[in-house]
C-alpha cells in the first residue's frame, strides 16, 4: 500500500497524539476519500496505531462499518491489558538489574508510553528493550533468567541485529519479551550509541510511581530517528509518532543548537518527517523552506536485503531497488536536506554502505 493510498492517508492523519482543529479537519477529509475500510484494522495494527485510530475516530465523529469499529475496540482492550502486563514486567526488570548492580537505561516504547503518550495503552509494545554496558550483557541476561525470564530458543539473526538472545515471560495470558542491547543502534546504521558514549546524563521517567532511567533528550532523538530508518518496505507510523511527539513534548528542554551542531542527521530526519505527517506546532521551524519540492517516495523505506533477489531475470530490478531506493529515505538516512543534490551521496556513501552490509552478512557478523 503506497503512501498516496486513501487508507494510508487516513492513518497518517491519525498519527498524532492530539489533533488540533486543523488536524481533525484533515482526518475527516481523509475519511471521506476511503471507500473500503476492510483493511483498516490490520493496517492500523501493523503501523502500531490501532488505539490511536480508535481514539481519533471517536473524537472526530467518523462513522466506520460496525465490524471495523468492533475490531478496533477489541484491539484497544487487548492493548490496555497488555500494557499493564508490560508495566509490571518492566518494573520487575528494573528491580532485578538494580539488585544485580547492572547499570541500564530503558529504550523506545517501553518508556515513551509513560513519558510522552497521554495513556500508556496508546503506545503498543511488543517487547521491552534495554541498554547495558557491553561488559554487563551476560550478567544482565543471567540476572533476568534467575528472575523468571526464560530463553525464547529463537536464534539471534546475523546482520542488523544488535541484541543478545531474547528472553520472555508469560503471565495472565500475556507474553512479554525482553531484549538486552549493548548498542542502542543497529549495526546497519552509520552510528553507534552505548552507555559509555552518551551525550547527556540519563533522565528519570516515572512509571507507576517508580523512577526508571531513560536517555537524555539528544540521545533519545538520535536513537529514535535511527530506529525509524531501519530497513523495511515502509516506515511504521508509530515510530514517526514517537519521534515528532517526543520532540514536541520536550521542545523547550531540548538543546536545539547543540543537537543541530552535533547531530544534523537527526534534525534533518525530523524535518523530512513533515512530508509524511505534519509536524506539531513546536517543531514548525524545522520544516524545509517553502518552494522546495517534496522528495519522491515519502514514507517508503529501504528494502530488507533478505527480500532482494538476484536470480535469473531479477538482477536489474534488484540493482534498481538497492541503488535507487526512496529519495525520501536516502535523504533521511544520509542526512541530505531536501533541495540539495543527492547523486554524489548515491555513488559514494551509499555504494560503500551497500558493500558494508553485504560483507557483514557474508561474514555472518
Amino acid at each position: 500500500m503506497s503512501a498516496a493510498d486513501p487508507l494510508h492517508a487516513f492513518l497518517r492523519a491519525c498519527a498524532h497524539l492530539r489533533l488540533s482543529d486543523a488536524g481533525q479537519a484533515r482526518l475527516r477529509e481523509a475519511a471521506t476519500r476511503v471507500e473500503d475500510w476492510s483493511e483498516l484494522t490490520w493496517l492500523a495494527e501493523e503501523h502500531g496505531l490501532a488505539p490511536l485510530v480508535r481514539q481519533h475516530v471517536k473524537a472526530c465523529g467518523v462513522v466506520l462499518p460496525e465490524r471495523t469499529q468492533h475490531q478496533l475496540t477489541a484491539m484497544a482492550i487487548r492493548h490496555r491489558d497488555a500494557s499493564r502486563a508490560h508495566a509490571v514486567a518492566l518494573l520487575d526488570i528494573v528491580d532485578t538489574l538494580d539488585a544485580a548492580r547492572v547499570p541500564h537505561v530503558i529504550l523506545k516504547g517501553a518508556v515513551l508510553a509513560f513519558d510522552v503518550y497521554p495513556r500508556p495503552e496508546l503506545r503498543p509494545r511488543k517487547d521491552i528493550d534495554l541498554l547495558v554496558h557491553p561488559a554487563d550483557g551476560s550478567r544482565a541476561v543471567d540476572a533476568l533468567r534467575a528472575a523468571g525470564f526464560a530463553d525464547t530458543n529463537e536464534p539471534v539473526p546475523t546482520g542488523s541485529h544488535h541484541h543478545l538472545p531474547a528472553l520472555q515471560r508469560e503471565r495472565d495470558g500475556y507474553r512479554v519479551a525482553v531484549e538486552v542491547h549493548v548498542d542502542a543502534i543497529s549495526h546497519d546504521q552509520p552510528d553507534s550509541l552505548t552507555l559509555t558514549a552518551l551525550s547527556e546524563t540519563p533522565r528519570l521517567v516515572t512509571i507507576e510511581g517508580r523512577e526508571v532511567r531513560a536517555f537524555g533528550h539528544l540521545d533519545m532523538l538520535r536513537h529514535l530517528t535511527c530506529h525509524l530508518l531501519e530497513p523495511g518496505a515502509r516506515t511504521r507510523l508509530v515510530n514517526v509518532v514517537d519521534v515528532i511527539e517526543y520532540a514536541a513534548c520536550h521542545a523547550g528542554a531540548i538543546d536545539w543548537a547543540r543537537l543541530t551542531r552535533e547531530q544534523p542527521r537527526t534534525v534533518n530526519t525530523i524535518a523530512l518527517l513533515d512530508y509524511l505527517v505534519p509536524l506539531p506546532e513546536p517543531l514548525q521551524t524545522l520544516r524545509a523552506p517553502a518552494g522546495i519540492a517534496a522528495p519522491e517516495g515519502v514514507g517508503q523505506g529501504f528494502p530488507l536485503l533478505s527480500t532482494v533477489r538476484f536470480g535469473r531475470g531479477q538482477r536489474l530490478e534488484a540493482l534498481r531497488a538497492l541503488l535507487y531506493p526512496s529519495e525520501w529515505w536516502m535523504r533521511a538516512y544520509y542526512g541530505v536536506p531536501a533541495g540539495r543534490a543527492l547523486a554524489p551521496v548515491r555513488w559514494t556513501r551509499h555504494v560503500w554502505r551497500l558493500a558494508h552490509w553485504g560483507l557483514r552478512r557474508t561474514a555472518g557478523a
